[in-house]
């Protein structure tokens, strides 16, 4: 799998989690974004750091929390399909 097919995928799954918890996020998420700008350049490496380091901020708890809450999948619920697709071959 390529750098590419491998950004696209891990897109994928933060792409299931904002559209899946939306109405709690809101229309337009610095995570995805910032995801979407990654996966463009094919970073996979940044990728995985910044989905790491935005799980520890204090906002990324606080979202956590919040989808918890509301039964939606958060970040860390997908967190083991994320880092299979970064570590395919």
């Amino acid at each position: 799998m390529t750098n590419a097919e491998k950004a696209q995928g891990m897109l994928g799954i933060v792409r299931e989690v904002h559209e899946g918890g939306q109405a709690i996020i809101g229309p337009s998420w610095a995570v995805y974004d910032e995801m979407a700008a990654l996966a463009g350049a094919s970073d996979v490496d940044g990728m995985v750091k910044y989905f790491l380091a935005y799980k520890r901020t204090a906002r990324g708890v606080h979202m956590r929390r919040r989808m918890e809450v509301f039964g939606k999948k958060t970040l860390e619920s997908a967190e083991r399909q994320f880092m299979a697709i970064a570590r395919s071959e």
